[in-house]
């Protein structure tokens, strides 16, 4: 019998998360045929990564040993267009802006991993320079790359979220949505 290694399990995960996003077409064309190991996993959840955004790229600095990923997307700058227009109908800054702050706390969940060499950040704001977007940059110890394709998809779906609550508020365009609990602190509060 053969051992079943963790990274089995792992891939198929994968392929599942991106066959529930319609993103696994293009990795089953590459990978279709292939068997499943160790290091197809880790090549799938590499190739993977680039996959979730419509546009991502991703640069290497040879010098520094670190690896810029760039992540950016319509419907990011949909969020941004409509967080702007939101903040100017309710006269509140963009630090004030609680969509803003959900969707940052959306990044930080998703970009949450069990390795230390790693960083992340965002320009989602209008005074920021470039396009809207969201940036990680992972160094030579980073070991947990297989686990940002999940990441970004959790990301991706709270980026959705937030934009059809905006839609809503800004636009009046009522898509059947559930409102977003209250922080868990408010929770103890209303107790």
């Amino acid at each position: 019998m053969e051992e079943m290694y963790p990274c089995y399990i792992e891939s198929i995960y994968l392929f599942k998360r991106l066959h529930d996003r319609g993103m696994a077409e293009g990795l089953m064309k590459s990978y279709g045929n292939t068997e499943i190991d160790a290091d197809m996993y880790y090549e799938l959840s590499y190739e993977s990564i680039g996959s979730v955004f419509t546009d991502s790229n991703n640069f290497y600095n040879q010098e520094e040993e670190i690896e810029t990923w760039v992540f950016m997307d319509p419907l990011l700058d949909e969020f941004c267009v409509l967080c702007q227009s939101y903040e100017l109908e309710h006269t509140v800054s963009p630090d004030e802006n609680p969509y803003r702050d959900k969707f940052e706390n959306i990044i930080r969940s998703g970009l949450s991993f069990g390795s230390y060499d790693y960083d992340f950040d965002w320009k989602l704001l209008p005074t920021d320079r470039g396009r809207n977007r969201i940036l990680l940059f992972m160094g030579p110890e980073f070991a947990f790359a297989s686990e940002v394709p999940c990441g970004l998809m959790d990301i991706y779906d709270g980026l959705e979220y937030c934009v059809k609550h905006l839609r809503t508020e800004i636009l009046g365009k009522n898509e059947n949505i559930l409102a977003l609990p209250p922080p868990a602190e408010d929770r103890k509060e209303a107790a």
